[in-house]
């Protein structure tokens, strides 16, 4: 391997406590060494193909004597090399295990909750937001009341985008919750909802408002109609521009 190649302790070291960030740097690293060696494992053993052949065409001699030295140093570096390969597929293994955990450590308790904010902006209509496997890759589905799940393209644009505001919300919550209060801007969000998603959804802001500061904008005065009805004047203050 490079002189500049991290061992395969040297790389769990740096993945144990470290942020996915630093992590997903080390498995790079490590995909790059995994190339590297292959190369030279691929050069090395054809150099020493080429070597016993030219050793198979020559006598006893002083020449024959230096290609069967040439010949053991190749084989000696390929065995080398052949380790240094199966050490940095096994850490980039273990790398993307170390990936896939913090993923599913952090991904789960956010998907719980857009579940639960999916829930409440659809009326009950959807009960859970999961993680699937399709063709060894994780996505996103959706769980309707009756237990169907659903993929996110067979849903209608209004569902989608009521999903992603469930998932952004969530993802605002643990920054908040991790990070201290933002202010959280949005426009319009919920001018394709139909009136029921739309309540639901100004019952979702005011929730996060108690939280950090939710700044809602708007050209449509029918919004601030519903607003009104779906949580009273006290709880939000509407200022025209």
């Amino acid at each position: 391997m490079k002189a500049s190649a991290l061992s395969l302790q040297e790389l769990l070291a740096q993945a144990e406590g470290q942020d996915i960030v630093q992590v997903r740097a080390a498995l790079d690293r490590a995909g790059m060494d995994l190339e590297d060696t292959a190369t030279q494992v691929q050069d090395l053993h054809a150099k020493l193909l080429t070597t016993k052949a030219a050793l198979d065409k020559i006598d006893g001699t002083a020449k024959a004597s230096a290609a069967e030295q040439r010949a053991a140093e190749a084989a000696a570096r390929l065995s080398t090399l052949i380790g240094d390969y199966a050490s940095a597929r096994l850490a980039s293994a273990i790398l993307s295990d170390v990936i896939e955990t913090y993923q599913e450590r952090h991904q789960e308790p956010m998907l719980a909750r857009a579940s639960e904010l999916f829930s409440a902006i659809t009326g009950g209509k959807f009960t859970r937001v999961a993680a699937d496997f399709e063709e060894e890759k994780r996505v996103l589905v959706v769980v309707r009341d009756d237990g169907r799940r659903e993929r996110i393209p067979a849903l209608s644009s209004g569902r989608r985008d009521q999903l992603f505001l469930a998932l952004r919300l969530a993802a605002i919550e643990s920054h908040v919750a991790s990070q201290g209060p933002v202010p959280v801007v949005v426009d319009d969000i919920v001018i394709n909802f139909d009136d029921a998603a739309a309540s639901a959804t100004f019952k979702v802001l005011a929730d996060l408002s108690q939280k950090t500061q939710v700044l809602f904008f708007t050209h449509h005065e029918h919004l601030l109609e519903r607003a009104t009805n779906a949580l009273g004047t006290e709880n939000f203050k509407a200022h025209a521009l």
